[in-house]
């Protein structure tokens, strides 16, 4: 199967398009505001046209068989639209309701004879029971939600989740990185993670990927994807859930995934050079850590703070890492000194293992002590750590008004 048409697609078929404020017009209107500009088919009966566009009575009546067909349809209805979809020629699919093989048996056999249909007629197919995917690069969207403003989506961060509600929570801070693709795929019928994650290694936009993950459902195939990932140096960031039994069960109702031993994917993991994170925040600090022009090479840490409690605490955050933070040399304690422009009071006391520089917030010299070669004569990287957020070059209290803050990039772009 060609994952190109999901991607990439020329022309998409919108089953259940319609006037109202459904997920079918929604969908249109995305098309529209992200700059799709191949043909959009709405299908429905019901309707001569839907924003604007001629809307077709069934799929066997659009000038040509669209590249991908997207059903917004009830699970019901799926099985016999996807039938005429796949014999009209279709090459890719999404099917974003529920109720297939995380509702039961009769769920799993109607999913089952969807799966089959994409096997014979070699069709893409993402879900069911997803959101989709939205790719700003080349300015296409299967995706469920509504784009209200595409501009600053972009960036070079792929997403392949399981859950498509994480992909909307990541949507609403664009102020550190933007997005190459997102994958929600749902409960993984004929495509599964380690397609798409494959997917997006060889993909010349994705420098960064995250993945978050219900089940694996080929382990191998997802191993090996993360060698390749390696290989090219694209660090793979992973969130994997389901350490519980109550978790286990929830995944098996939200997806039909068998959450699997969490020892044992970690392992996976830890071999394949993948990078696991146990919370959300982490996830997205992680992905934003990838932002940097240069990555460690090691786990020798460097820090320059204001602060000896500061100090204390990244070491002892560092200690639960399994980072080192050696103490820094002679004389690159007196480099930092001299980019400071004075000796601190501290200086003549023994830190073990940090770079404090304690002086008031509002006056120390972030930009030239962060010019310190740390990285190159002693750590692996260096990090800066403060207890306020630094506002500007110029000098101002912690205390002082914030209406100078830098502006975020965008937020809640997507509904």
């Amino acid at each position: 199967m060609r994952l190109d048409t999901l991607f990439r697609p020329k022309s998409i078929a919108v089953i259940g398009a319609s006037e109202k404020p459904t997920i079918g017009r929604r969908l249109i209107a995305s098309l529209d505001r992200i700059g799709f500009t191949g043909p959009v088919y709405p299908i429905n009966p019901n309707y001569p046209t839907v924003l604007g566009r001629a809307c077709y009575p069934n799929i066997a009546e659009t000038p040509e068989a669209p590249d991908v067909a997207v059903f917004c349809l009830s699970h019901r209805l799926v099985l016999d639209a996807f039938t005429a979809a796949a014999e009209r020629g279709i090459r890719g699919a999404v099917i974003y309701d529920g109720g297939f093989a995380e509702r039961g048996e009769d769920g799993r056999q109607l999913q089952d004879r969807i799966a089959a249909i994409c096997r014979e007629r070699e069709i893409a197919l993402c879900g069911p029971n997803c959101m989709g995917i939205l790719n700003p690069i080349d300015r296409n969207s299967t995706y469920l939600q509504e784009i209200r403003d595409p501009e600053p989506l972009a960036g070079n961060v792929g997403i392949v989740s399981q859950s498509g509600g994480l992909c909307v929570s990541l949507l609403t801070d664009l102020s550190r990185f933007g997005f190459s693709h997102i994958v929600s795929c749902g409960n993984e019928a004929a495509l599964d993670a380690s397609d798409f994650l494959a997917y997006l290694v060889d993909d010349p936009h994705t420098d960064v990927i995250g993945c978050f993950m219900e089940t694996v459902r080929r382990q191998e195939h997802f191993a090996a994807a993360l060698d390749r990932a390696a290989a090219q140096d694209k660090p793979v960031v992973a969130l994997k859930v389901g350490h519980t039994a109550r978790a286990r069960h929830a995944i098996l109702t939200h997806t039909a995934g068998a959450a699997g031993d969490s020892a044992t994917f970690s392992d996976m993991l830890r071999t394949h050079r993948a990078i696991e994170v146990t919370d959300f925040a982490a996830f997205a600090e992680v992905l934003a850590a990838c932002q940097a022009a240069r990555r460690p090479r090691g786990r020798r840490l460097g820090v320059i703070t204001s602060s000896g409690g500061l100090a204390e605490l990244i070491l002892d955050v560092a200690a639960a890492n399994d980072l080192e933070v050696p103490p820094l040399p002679p004389d690159l304690q007196a480099d930092m000194h001299r980019l400071a422009g004075y000796t601190p009071v501290t200086a003549t006391r023994s830190t073990p293992g940090a770079t404090a520089l304690s002086c008031p917030i509002s006056t120390m010299p972030w930009p030239r002590c962060s010019r310190a070669p740390i990285t190159t004569r002693s750590c692996s990287c260096a990090t800066t750590v403060t207890a306020s957020r630094w506002i500007s070059r110029k000098r101002r209290s912690i205390t002082s008004s914030n209406s100078h803050a830098p502006q975020r990039r965008a937020t809640s772009r997507i509904i």
